[in-house]
């Protein structure tokens, strides 16, 4: 191929490059809609759990934990401060323990605080997990 043939098609090419990435992003599928209305705080409380059935009755006092990846970061203080209002929402007169292990300990610390939680009284572990093939033992060993 002559080289003034090799530098045009080279420099088409590049020109379809550049078009291509300036197309901006493909357009987003069109959302659905919902089959079911939006829960309130108290339905959404009020599901099926794998241990049976979780009614929120307002008023009720129930021993929860917060269990984080681990402490010291935003999005878990956020969740913190969401799942404290939905205790007081449901006026829980038991306080939210809000506890976590350190980023250098988060999986062997959760798992103590998932296999501790039973025997303290915890009714309700609400858990990011780190590792789930790790800790899924010790929180069916928590539900039983």
């Amino acid at each position: 191929m002559p080289i003034k043939n090799r530098a045009s098609l080279s420099l088409l090419a590049g020109i379809a490059l550049i078009a291509s990435a300036c197309g901006g992003p493909a357009a987003a599928p069109s959302p659905t809609t919902a089959t079911q209305a939006a829960a309130t705080p108290t339905q959404a409380a009020a599901t099926a759990t794998a241990g049976g059935v979780a009614k929120a009755v307002p008023g009720q006092s129930v021993k929860m934990m917060l269990l984080p990846k681990f402490l010291g970061i935003l999005p878990f203080a956020q969740a913190n401060k969401g799942a404290g209002d939905a205790a007081a929402e449901l006026k829980n007169s038991t306080a939210l323990a809000f506890v976590g292990p350190t980023a250098d300990n988060s999986v062997q610390g959760q798992i103590e605080f998932v296999t501790n939680a039973a025997t303290q009284g915890y009714k309700v572990v609400m858990i990011s997990n780190n590792a789930g093939d790790q800790i899924a033992p010790a929180a069916a060993a928590a539900q039983a």
